[in-house]
């Protein structure tokens, strides 16, 4: 898949909030990735109409997040 994280920043809360950038054909595809990940992380998209994500994952899964971005990195988008 194609993406690229635009930011991330540590949060109040201790999560870390991601700004990903998407394809616009691989929006909806990428969200069904993420949204598997319920607990890990929330999403959505903060500015409609553009192909950015929003992603807040929480502390104890930051590791586990960013190894489901690497591999996702390795998909390919049909």
């Amino acid at each position: 898949m194609d993406f690229t994280i635009e930011s991330s920043t540590f949060l109040a809360d201790g999560s870390t909030r991601y700004i990903i950038r998407v394809l616009p054909a691989q929006l909806v595809y990428f969200g069904f990735f993420i949204e598997a990940f319920e607990g890990m992380c929330l999403y959505t998209t903060p500015q409609k109409g553009q192909s950015l994500l929003q992603v807040d994952v929480v502390p104890d899964y930051l590791q586990q997040f960013q190894d489901v971005l690497a591999q996702m990195r390795d998909v390919d988008y049909c």
